[in-house]
């Protein structure tokens, strides 16, 4: 199914339960924790949604970081990243008093174009990341971390759990310099 994201509807979540479904259905590695969500409606079915959470590390603080961005299964809304990306920046810049926006691509699924073609500037790889399989699911390495005396092989061998190794992410970062970089 093809929609064209000038068709859509933009709306705001603030509420996680809200936006979690929806990546849970129809994002590899389903929600992430997030504090704001923008998504595109058309014909009330919300067919694109774009999650911001501020990032881990303290050297991104002047930052906010897309946590996640889908489109519905079996649907391709043109534009889509593009017109929520205009409403991020306001948000940014107006709500959120950050500089910039921060975001990462993983490598296992994509190559991150749709960022570079939409300004943001390439700026560097992650190195290779993991999570644990039990064949069934993949759960987050951090379901696994160190305690109580016990490393993270240990918590995951009595978890009965396996490593399994992704390709990596490439990182990427658009600085906004003022307000006129929101209509780009």
């Amino acid at each position: 199914r093809k929609i064209n994201g000038r068709d859509c509807t933009i709306v705001q979540f603030t509420k996680n339960s809200a936006f979690e479904d929806f990546f849970d259905e129809n994002h590899i590695s389903g929600h992430a924790q997030a504090s704001i969500a923008f998504g595109l409606v058309y014909e009330d079915e919300l067919v694109a949604c774009l999650s911001l959470r501020r990032p881990f590390s303290n050297c991104y603080e002047d930052l906010v970081e897309i946590a996640r961005f889908a489109t519905k299964i079996n649907t391709h809304v043109h534009g889509a990243f593009g017109k929520l990306l205009r409403e991020v920046k306001k948000y940014v810049l107006q709500q959120e008093g950050k500089v910039g926006i921060l975001t990462y691509a993983d490598l296992c699924h994509g190559t991150g174009d749709v960022y570079s073609s939409n300004g943001f500037e390439y700026k560097g790889w992650t190195g290779l990341d993991y999570w644990y399989t039990d064949f069934k699911e993949r759960f987050n390495r951090f379901d696994f971390k160190a305690q109580d005396g016990l490393s993270e092989a240990e918590i995951a061998d009595i978890n009965d759990v396996y490593r399994i190794y992704g390709c990596g992410s490439s990182r990427y970062k658009m600085i906004l310099k003022n307000k006129e970089e929101v209509n780009k």
